[in-house]
């Protein structure tokens, strides 16, 4: 069994819920926006502040959420084929 119960009784949730809520919660919301948060403090800490953020924060707040809709059909897909597996 690739899934557990408990983890396959959740994905068959989210999967009832449809594609588009998933990429939108799981990949823009989640990973997109997470990571874009993420970076940006990396990036302050790293350079010690010295960032143009006017340029820098409206850049990766539009970036990596664009990818995070790469991310979540990826993973819509994974999971999505090892659910109809189990």
């Amino acid at each position: 069994m690739l899934f557990s119960d408990d983890n396959n009784t959740r994905w068959l949730t989210l999967r009832e819920q449809g594609p588009v809520r998933f990429v939108i919660v799981q990949g823009v919301l989640k990973w997109g926006f997470g990571t874009a948060i993420a970076w940006l403090a990396l990036m302050t800490i790293f350079t010690g502040g010295q960032l143009n953020y006017a340029v820098v924060v409206p850049r990766a707040l539009m970036i990596f959420p664009a990818f995070g809709v790469v991310f979540g059909v990826s993973l819509w897909l994974v999971f999505d084929r090892l659910g109809r597996r189990a």
